[in-house]
């Protein structure tokens, strides 16, 4: 794993990476925080009024996708912008979700290797815990990698 650039991250996720999440309306994570010695990020959610489902809280797969975005995001920073897909994914839901109001996505690597790396969410709406996840992503190659995401720095 290379020395992480929050620079270069945060330059990724304003052009070419603003649509990051793959469907279609998505709300666009806007990082708030990063601790590349971690390493973790923050993201910062709006959450549109069609997310909700006909109780009147976002759908749980809908925040699900938001943290396992995240959770990618993280994982290809921390490969050196390598493609690193999900292997598998739990989530526990503790409280609703609601629309309109701002969804913090918190994630920390828990451990990075050469086959796997585990990463740690939870979300918090107006500073409850309303979400947590855990998941497993693949850090094996060959690997795609997304231009600008990596740093030129020095292996550590």
């Amino acid at each position: 794993m290379r020395r992480l650039d929050a620079d270069a991250l945060r330059r990724y996720l304003e052009g070419d990476g603003a649509r990051t999440g793959g469907f279609a309306g998505a709300p666009v994570p806007h990082l708030a925080e990063a601790d590349p010695a971690r390493p973790s990020l923050a993201f910062l959610y709006d959450v549109p009024e069609w997310m909700v489902n006909p109780w009147g809280v976002v759908h749980g797969g809908l925040t699900a996708a938001l943290m396992d975005t995240a959770m990618g995001i993280l994982t290809c920073w921390a490969a050196d912008g390598a493609i690193c897909p999900t292997v598998s994914m739990q989530t526990n839901f503790l409280h609703p979700v609601r629309a309109g109001q701002a969804l913090r996505v918190e994630v920390t690597m828990e451990h990075f290797g050469g086959a796997t790396a585990c990463v740690s969410a939870r979300c918090l709406q107006n500073g409850r815990v309303t979400t947590t996840a855990s998941g497993i992503y693949s850090t094996a190659t060959p690997r795609r990698r997304i231009s600008g995401l990596a740093d030129k720095g020095e292996e550590r």
